[in-house]
């Protein structure tokens, strides 16, 4: 048997606990994060789409984007890792983290951090904003 919560999902578990009808900000943020990334995922596609002309080359654009999808994985899990108030390198952190994005979108990044100390959170919102900037260079 399936109830309906009081937003309006469905769940086949009688007993479900509701979900939260007013998300917190970090809800949203993953929400939004979960978004882009697969927009970005329908980007790489589509432009490995392009390439396709046999069987060949359609294993060839499958295998690019297995290894673009692995490098936005390991983006999120870096944006992800750290405990928030924990102190990190800002070099120590974004230098992986552009690697990772030129892995994930096939383009050139050059960032010179300095050997500055912030928080983890904070380092990982600087890392947020760089996604989204690369995102959308790559979109427009």
């Amino acid at each position: 048997m399936r109830e309906t919560g009081s937003d309006g999902w469905a769940c086949a578990d009688p007993g479900h606990a509701e979900r939260p009808t007013r998300p917190d900000w970090r809800s949203g943020e993953a929400d939004h994060r979960v978004a882009n990334t697969l927009q970005l995922a329908a980007i790489i596609l589509r432009r490995e789409r392009r390439g396709v002309t046999d069987a060949a080359s359609a294993r060839a654009a499958l295998d690019n984007v297995a290894v673009r999808l692995a490098a936005m994985a390991r983006l999120h899990r870096q944006i992800s890792h750290d405990a928030p108030d924990r102190t990190v390198s800002l070099s120590g952190y974004l230098a992986p983290f552009a690697r990772n994005i030129e892995d994930s979108l096939g383009m050139a990044v050059e960032i010179r951090p300095t050997d500055a100390q912030a928080s983890a959170g904070v380092v990982g919102q600087i890392g947020i904003v760089l996604t989204e900037l690369a995102i959308n260079a790559t979109k427009h």
